[in-house]
């Protein structure tokens, strides 16, 4: 079991710092914009269902192989919805369990 100030710390340093690692994906070397996957659309249409829903909180989950661009694409999604109310996490598994030690369920 983690931590859960450490888990709390962690948590609130991701959010910090989520823009800025979403522009890493969003754009290259040159300020010039990454294409976006076919996915990127289906994906967009639900995180804008998710406006103005009754239901007060709402996940998005993308599974799926290492390398297969889920980090770019919920990247992309980020950075083109920053301003739709509410707070955007995005998180790394692999990082949670080895920084800090906890499981998605601790997180959640």
């Amino acid at each position: 079991m983690a931590d859960k100030q450490r888990l709390v710390n962690y948590l609130h340093e991701q959010m910090i710092q989520a823009e800025n690692r979403a522009k890493a994906y969003v754009f290259d070397e040159n300020n010039k914009q990454r294409p976006q996957r076919n996915i990127f659309l289906k994906i967009q249409k639900y995180v804008k269902d998710f406006e103005g829903s009754k239901t007060s909180a709402r996940w998005l989950m993308l599974t799926g192989l290492r390398g297969s661009g889920k980090t770019t694409v919920l990247s992309q999604i980020f950075h083109y919805n920053k301003n739709i109310d509410g707070y955007k996490l995005y998180l790394s598994l692999d990082q949670i369990t080895q920084i800090v030690g906890a499981s998605l369920n601790e997180v959640l």
